[in-house]
């Protein structure tokens, strides 16, 4: 959702934030990475301090990385959902509290191609983890496997029996087991309680079926134009991917919103396109305004672009 295809935040993010952050606007990064990796990335841009990570298991402060509240699995389950994954060949990432342990089949995968400190710095090498939980009584938050589906497969069929869990995915090569009921949406409206913002005044921009629950849960679900079709038939706005080269430039909120767009803050997992709010039920702009035309709609909903090409807008 905030990373192009090469893993980058590209200029255009950040000046959309920015925009938003100066006329008050909280944003809040939700991501499925652990607290230091997530704070990585929001000392980066114009974030708030509070996030949401580990896929909506946690809330933490990027400042210090501190876990303000977060929901796991019981030791048992989550030594069993570890053992379906640690011994097969894919790639596991073990979200305990802060950490996250991995074997030193997916470390050597992670050191070579995975080069993000906030992740390294944070990590715990041990080939043996359902173990290490076990010994060690460790309540487990997250549970991430990738590899090939096929492999995947045979771990899940392991996996789904037990009860108290969440499976969720953000792509075909991967799975995520979280505790039952934990995800984005629940963290992102925990938060909102923080800063005094409900689910309704919210904007959640995302494009995953990890992503699913939060957009439910908000007022202004938006995904992105690289979404899986199923997130799009939950969203009220599709935009575009942070791959394509667009000047920065503002949307609105359905029509018939009323008071809507006038008390509407966001609490938003952000992409390259921000969602500016109109202080009218009716916005105008000037005509020198720079639409996109990949992403362009009437405030009507009705004008959809003739080229068969571009993205569909049609929310």
């Amino acid at each position: 959702t905030l990373l192009n295809s090469r893993k980058e935040v590209t200029p255009a993010v950040k000046r959309a934030l920015e925009w938003v952050r100066e006329r008050g606007v909280h944003v809040v990064l939700s991501t499925g990475r652990i607290v230091g990796e997530a704070a990585e990335f929001a000392r980066e841009l114009p974030c708030d301090d509070l996030m949401v990570t580990a896929g909506g298991t946690a809330i933490a402060t990027a400042s210090d990385e501190h876990i303000l509240q977060s929901w796991d699995m019981p030791c048992e389950i989550g030594a069993k959902v570890v053992e379906a994954v640690q011994s097969r060949p894919v790639r596991v990432m073990i979200y305990v509290g802060s950490k996250i342990y991995i074997n030193e089949y997916s470390n050597r995968d992670f050191v070579a191609n995975y080069r993000v400190e906030g992740f390294h710095a944070n990590k715990i090498v041990v080939e043996d983890i359902a173990g290490e939980i076990r010994k060690n009584h460790l309540n487990v938050t997250k549970v991430y496997a990738l590899g090939e589906r096929e492999v995947l497969e045979q771990a899940l069929a392991e996996i789904r029996p037990l009860p108290g869990i969440t499976i969720t995915s953000s792509g075909s090569d991967n799975f995520e087991i979280l505790p039952a009921g934990a995800d984005k949406g629940r963290a992102l409206t925990r938060l909102g309680e923080m800063l005094g913002v409900t689910p309704a005044e919210m904007v959640a921009i995302g494009d995953s079926d990890n992503d699913a629950e939060m957009l439910r849960a908000v007022g202004m679900p938006v995904a992105m134009g690289n979404a899986d079709a199923a997130l799009k038939d939950l969203a009220k706005y599709i935009t575009a991917d942070c791959d394509r080269k667009l000047r920065f430039y503002v949307t609105f909120p359905p029509p018939n919103c009323g008071s809507f767009a006038k008390t509407m803050r966001f609490s938003a997992r952000y992409a390259c396109i921000s969602a500016g709010l109109s202080r009218r039920t009716r916005p105008v702009l000037p005509k020198s305004f720079p639409y996109p035309e990949p992403c362009r709609r009437s405030f009507h909903g009705t004008n959809r672009s003739a080229n068969p090409q571009q993205p569909d807008c049609r929310r």
